[in-house]
């Protein structure tokens, strides 16, 4: 059971952000279904109503405002996870809170239940503001009850998710710079390492029609997708894979939040098992990533010819500058 302290040590430190949640959710979502169907003059008004689609969710142009309010949510999100972790390191107050008498657990605890009733709590605000104006505008005979109430759970599971592995992130890195860096990163990941991949084996004459499903695996592998996918794809497996990360997250998070080792405050990472593991995995990207370019941008030899070169460069640049990042100590 969470202390009442907790809560409000947590709220306290936090508490603009967590009011900007909601306020971010409703500019994003509620007061735009306003300008479209309530503000808008009159005339404009007739002619979307007689050009609207007839299919079951068309007045709701299939969640696109829903798209820019989960960005946004997600944004507060990571910035929340920033101040909880990351901040606290800054500032010094992480050492005062681990010699209060709770363990370390219940600390990230509360930290993560503020969070997530934060998101929930946002997006229940910007839902029911957003059912109130369907409900009141020229639109009202399309209401769903059931399309609000499924990008209700999908949004704050998906954003909940987001902030989970923006936490584990702030459990195992040392500053607020790195934890900001690799939880940016994340969009792109590992989506990104699928790409890389299908770029070396296809330069290396592996035909394409052995990857027929990379595109469908892609569009499930950047967690960017989540975020801005529409209504009629809100399929079951994605809403396992949201699970599944939150659940990771905030697992991973508490466990090594518990073994936080503040002499390595300041640092890339805290632990040496995960600061190898970013070392290979940015050499190894980096790596491809130049030889992509090189096949690209030189014309020596052949292709392949580039490539290597590319690759090779990017191999010997990237452990440079990685090994060089693993061994400062961040101010920020």
């Amino acid at each position: 059971m969470i202390d009442k302290a907790l809560w409000i040590r947590e709220y306290k430190s936090a508490r603009w952000i967590l009011w900007l949640m909601p306020i971010a959710h409703f500019l994003a979502l509620g007061l735009q279904r306003m300008n479209r169907w309530v503000f808008a003059p009159e005339a404009e008004l007739f002619r979307d109503l007689a050009r609207l689609p007839q299919w079951l969710h068309g007045p709701y142009d299939d969640g696109s405002l829903e798209m820019g309010a989960r960005l946004l949510l997600t944004l507060a999100a990571l910035a929340l996870a920033l101040i909880q972790l990351g901040g606290e390191r800054r500032n010094g107050t992480q050492e005062l809170l681990f010699s209060l008498p709770y363990s370390r657990r219940r600390l990230f605890a509360a930290k993560w239940l503020v969070g997530v009733t934060g998101i929930a709590g946002a997006t229940a605000f910007g839902t029911g503001i957003d059912m109130i104006v369907v409900a009141a505008s020229p639109i009202a005979p399309y209401f769903d009850l059931g399309y609000h109430a499924a990008q209700f759970v999908y949004s704050t599971l998906a954003v909940s998710a987001a902030y989970s592995l923006a936490l584990f992130l702030g459990s195992i890195t040392g500053s607020v710079a790195s934890q900001a860096a690799l939880s940016l990163l994340m969009w792109l990941l590992p989506g990104g390492i699928l790409f890389l991949l299908h770029a070396f084996l296809a330069m290396h004459g592996v035909a394409d029609q052995h990857f027929e499903h990379y595109w469908y695996m892609e569009g499930f592998l950047f967690f960017i997708t989540y975020m801005v996918l529409p209504f009629d794809e809100f399929h079951p497996l994605r809403y396992g894979v949201l699970a599944i990360l939150l659940l990771a997250g905030t697992a991973f998070g508490a466990a090594a939040y518990e073994r936080n080792r503040t002499e390595n405050n300041g640092k890339l990472m805290l632990f040496p098992v995960w600061e190898r593991t970013l070392q290979v995995g940015f050499v190894t990207c980096f790596a491809l990533l130049c030889a992509l370019i090189g096949s690209l941008l030189l014309r020596i030899g052949t292709p392949l010819v580039s490539y290597y070169i590319g690759g090779i460069a990017g191999l010997l640049i990237g452990w440079r500058l990685i090994v060089r990042l693993t061994r400062m100590r961040l101010k920020i």
